[in-house]
């Protein structure tokens, strides 16, 4: 079939330019269409155009071109050159494609205009590309054009313009020419046909975005997807952001620049009284504290307690804490800051952003944001706040200190400053003891079950503190709160305004930090604030990093290589790592399933050794590299048995591989490179949501009031900081007896000494040469755990007086009699404890379980042991073994408390006055 004759004659170039409107984006329409489009209501709400066409090259030698021949073109075809480049900031799937399909760059619309000079270099390279003469209004869905208007072959055309055909037939042929041909020259604009648009375009400021060679450039080349667009946006701003810019009282910033010197003085007796009161009705309402201050002021009629709001304009004062609140869509789509700072409506909904009330715009809705630099400020104020942010700085020195003492294998994971990353940063980057290194945690929370009440939460966690208090409340610092009832559609602009003041006070002083009063140094210091961690769980993670979800195909959380394999009709990618039989998809790329060869069904006993083994690899808040390494073997063949076992290759059961078994595989070696997994878990993000969700006290209002219990918890912790004489030191209902260590007897406890018989008395008396002794019921452990004793608890109370203990060196278990006080030699008072030790674990049940499965039997009054109370490790509990034929008699297992070794993380501790019996005096 011959070729179809090009049309362009028959058309006017002159009726021809570019449209710039939100859909043509730089297609070539009619004017008349332009026109249109201009005058359009929407144009006004329009982004500005993002220029993409008319770049030249500074330096053609630059460009590799594709050896390519014109010779042999037949006549009525178009010829276009492609070259070779690496690109910046391109989508990885579009870029892809222009490899594959050898399509010319879209991002350089005319990277060509020097070649096609008659000057230009001699012997250029081409590639050819040979496609159908098409009428030029056929053709207008290849530049974006609605209408069908547009002109790819019109005078404002370009080379990648022509080459968006479709299906074109290439042919590339080795040859080489000295000129380019006229007709090429013909179809390009000149200098005086080109858009008002273009001809204002900043080449040389363009080009910087590629080479960096520029200073003035942007830092990022404008990608023409709309949401990565929006991101750059975002990601600009908040590389530019300063104090003054990040709508802060200036009061606030004068603070963050020039802050208070010294202590703070509280110690006149009517604030303190007033501080005292507030804080005692924290948890309560304003009409609570009304009512106390009017009972003391009946009772002391001169006393000047202050009002509910001068109090709480004092803390503010105090604690230097505020908040700042953003403008955001009623619907929870997106916060109306940044690059949405100026918009009258939601760009996702198009619900107004204000409502008129009686002439005066309100916000319908907004959300809270509390800056991180008043807090971080309030952290070293007291000196008991700055020792306590001296624990990284030590830990760090520690670590290196002892770097070619300790061999790996005894090297002990025990905080995230003992990976390889982080020493590696604060080698690299020099952090000293006054700097401040902070992670940054988001999740979602529903705050009724039966009633739709999406709110986000996201909460600081300071770094510097040791990990036993790193967690608790008093030390979590709120950060934002997004009210719902939905889930946000852009959480970017949600989170903007935190990192914006993040990155304000990382650039202040030039880099060197903001100032803070260090009350152990006594001096004012600049204290560079390091952000470390991002975290959140498996469907906040997307929206904190933007990756891809768990169920995609790249969907591991660390970013691997291994990619998930797609099931038939399904939209999700499974982490399987053995090839699926039966399918040859090609986003499996596997021979086909062999129905002859059906996989053998393993026993039970098969499938017991696998999940053992992953109970064996259990985390802990610190670990060794040897038990690193044991439990990276344990894993890694639970994943592969598992695989075999229930998964056997088979596409039906592809779903079986969930992505939570692949990222089992990184947990060794993420412990190497940030530390144990606990430091770094959401299980602080859930607590915080349910301590301020469990503190509403308005329904009606939840959301607002849920701002106002964050912004108070804020101001309160940073309160405590600056004056710590405000947090009462914490006690024990009497009797009790502190044994040193963490380690507390509590009641109940014997009225008189009692006279010991039978066996307890032999071992007694053989231990400490005694007949007689106090009986004490119950013992606090150093993990919060409240160890009881058969003294203490009655016969139909839960038995919690099991306990692991290391005798001898080896850890065993045994069942607590009872504990006494003993008078040592030196004065001192030592506690005691009878046991009754249970026999050696079965080692038939311990091997085949990776030791796992202790059952061991109870010896009563046969096995009772004497021993110091600091060799309780902790309580455990002791359960019937469920017998079978083969199996002996009498087998008790031990049941530990899972992560039991973060108890003192998580705040999950025992209550002292809980129990079967209360701390009174038995006889």
């Amino acid at each position: 079939m011959p070729p179809q004759q090009s049309t362009q004659s028959s058309k006017d170039p002159s009726q021809y330019t570019q449209c710039w409107c939100h859909k043509c984006r730089g297609g070539t329409v009619t004017k008349r269409t332009e026109r249109n489009h201009r005058e359009s209501p929407r144009a006004a709400n329009a982004p500005e155009p993002v220029l993409h066409n008319q770049r030249k090259l500074r330096n053609p030698e630059s460009r590799t071109p594709v050896e390519n021949n014109m010779n042999h073109v037949p006549e009525g075809h178009h010829i276009t050159r492609i070259y070779e480049r690496n690109e910046a900031a391109v989508d990885r799937s579009t870029k892809k494609r222009r490899l594959d399909e050898q399509q010319p760059n879209e991002i350089d619309s005319d990277p060509l205009d020097e070649y096609f000079t008659p000057d230009g270099p001699s012997g250029i390279e081409f590639d050819v590309e040979v496609t159908q003469q098409q009428d030029p209004l056929s053709r207008a869905e290849n530049t974006g054009d609605f209408d069908g208007n547009s002109n790819t072959d019109g005078p404002h055309a370009d080379a990648a313009s022509q080459s968006l055909v479709s299906s074109p037939s290439r042919t590339s042929i080795p040859t080489s020419m000295d000129h380019p041909s006229e007709d090429l020259q013909d179809d390009l604009p000149s200098d005086s046909e080109r858009s008002k648009s273009d001809a204002e375009f900043d080449t040389e400021k363009e080009l910087g975005l590629f080479n960096g060679e520029d200073e003035e450039a942007s830092p990022y080349v404008e990608s023409r997807i709309d949401h990565i667009l929006l991101c750059q946006k975002y990601i600009q701003e908040i590389s530019l952001a300063t104090l003054d810019n990040g709508k802060l009282d200036a009061s606030i910033v004068k603070q963050l620049r020039s802050p208070e010197e010294g202590p703070v003085d509280i110690s006149d007796p009517d604030i303190r009284l007033s501080l005292d009161l507030f804080l005692g009705c924290s948890n309560a309402s304003e009409a609570t504290y009304n009512a106390a201050r009017d009972a003391i002021l009946r009772r002391f009629p001169g006393c000047d307690v202050l009002s509910h709001y001068r109090v709480k304009k004092l803390v503010a004062e105090i604690s230097g804490v505020v908040s700042v609140l953003d403008d955001m869509c009623v619907n929870s789509c997106e916060a109306f800051v940044g690059p949405k700072a100026d918009y009258e409506a939601c760009s996702i909904c198009l619900e107004p952003r204000y409502k008129v009330k009686k002439s005066k715009r309100v916000p319908q809705q907004q959300m809270i944001t509390i800056p991180l630099g008043p807090q971080i400020q309030a952290l070293r104020r007291s000196p008991k706040g700055a020792t306590a942010m001296r624990y990284r700085d030590q830990k760090v020195k520690q670590i290196f200190g002892d770097q070619g003492c300790v061999s790996p294998q005894d090297y002990v994971y025990d905080d995230i400053f003992s990976g390889s990353e982080l020493l590696d940063m604060s080698k690299r980057l020099e952090i000293s003891a006054g700097d401040t290194t902070v992670s940054f945690s988001l999740d979602g929370a529903q705050l009724y079950q039966n009633k739709k009440s999406d709110t986000w939460i996201a909460i600081w966690i300071i770094n510097d503190y040791d990990p036993a208090i790193r967690y608790k409340k008093k030390h979590i610092l709120p950060a934002l709160v997004v009210p719902g009832p939905n889930k946000p559609k852009d959480l970017d602009s949600f989170m903007f305004r935190s990192f914006h003041h993040l990155s304000a006070i990382q650039r202040e002083n030039n880099g060197a930090g903001i100032c803070t009063w260090d009350a152990l140094s006594n001096a004012t210091t600049l204290s560079r604030t390091f952000f470390i961690l991002g975290t959140a769980d498996a469907v906040g993670l997307t929206e904190l990093d933007g990756r891809v979800g768990h169920h995609g195909a790249q969907g591991c959380r660390m970013s691997c290589n291994m990619k998930g394999r797609h099931k038939p009709n399904s939209g999700h990618y499974f982490a399987a790592h053995l090839r699926p039989n039966g399918t040859n998809a090609d986003d499996c790329n596997h021979e086909d399933y062999n129905f002859r060869a059906l996989p053998r069904i393993p026993s039970s006993d098969a499938y017991q050794v696998n999940i053992s083994k992953v109970i064996a690899s259990k985390s802990q808040a610190d670990v060794t590299g040897s038990q690193l390494r044991e439990a990276h073997s344990y894993l890694t063949q639970f994943v592969e048995q598992y695989e075999h076992l229930y998964y056997q290759r088979r596409m039906d059961r592809l779903h079986f591989c969930r992505p939570c078994l692949h990222t089992l595989l990184h947990t060794a070696p993420e412990c190497a490179r940030v530390g144990p997994g606990t430091y770094s878990s959401q299980y602080t993000m859930e607590r915080a949501i349910g301590d301020l969700g469990g503190e509403i006290r308005q329904p009606s209002n939840m959301y607002r009031n849920l701002c106002q219990i964050a912004l108070r918890r804020s101001q309160i912790n940073a309160l405590k900081k600056v004056c710590p004489e405000l947090e009462p030191p914490s006690s024990f209902p009497s009797p009790f007896y502190d044994c040193g260590g963490g380690f507390i007897l509590l009641g109940p406890r014997a009225r008189n000494p009692v006279t010991l018989t039978g066996a307890h008395a032999i071992v007694v008396n053989t231990k400490i040469e005694r007949s007689s002794v106090r009986k004490w019921g119950r013992l606090r452990l150093p993990n919060g755990q409240i160890a009881r004793s058969c003294f203490s608890e009655r016969e139909s109370s839960r038995v919690s007086r099991n306990v692991k203990i290391k005798l001898a060196g080896s850890i065993q278990y045994a069942e607590v009699q009872f504990y006494f006080l003993h008078e040592h030699e030196d004065g001192h008072d030592l506690a005691y404890a009878v046991v009754s030790i249970y026999g050696p674990p079965d080692a038939d049940m311990l091997s085949k379980s990776s030791h796992v499965l202790s059952a061991a039997a109870y010896m009563g009054d046969m096995n009772l042991k004497v021993l110091q109370v600091k060799d309780i490790l902790s309580v455990v509990s002791m359960q019937p073994l469920p017998r079978k034929p083969s199996d002996p008699d009498n087998l008790w297992f031990v049941v530990e408390k899972s992560g039991l070794d973060d108890t003192e993380l998580t705040g999950y501790v025992d209550d002292v006055n809980s129990g079967d019996t209360d701390n009174r005096e038995v006889v």
